[in-house]
C-alpha cells in the first residue's frame, strides 16, 4: 500500500510522502526490510547515491 502510494505521490507531481515510523526502532527496520525494497522494485525510492554530497543527494547542484 505505501508503495502504491509512493508511485501516486510521484505522478502526481508531489515533492515527497513524510511518513511517521511507529512508537519503537523496530518499526523502522521492518520499514526498511519490507517496503523500501518494493519501492526501489517501482522506482520511487533511490538504490545508489548520485553523490559523494547531501546537495548530490537532494539533486540541487552546486551553490554558487
Amino acid at each position: 500500500m505505501l508503495a502504491m502510494l509512493a508511485a501516486v505521490t510521484s505522478r502526481l507531481g508531489l515533492a515527497g510522502t513524510i511518513l511517521v515510523p511507529h512508537v519503537t526502532p523496530a518499526g523502522l527496520d521492518a520499514f526498511a526490510d519490507r517496503v523500501v525494497p518494493l519501492l526501489q522494485e517501482r522506482g520511487v525510492f533511490r538504490a545508489d547515491y548520485t553523490g559523494p554530497t547531501l546537495r548530490d543527494h537532494l539533486g540541487v547542484g552546486v551553490r554558487t
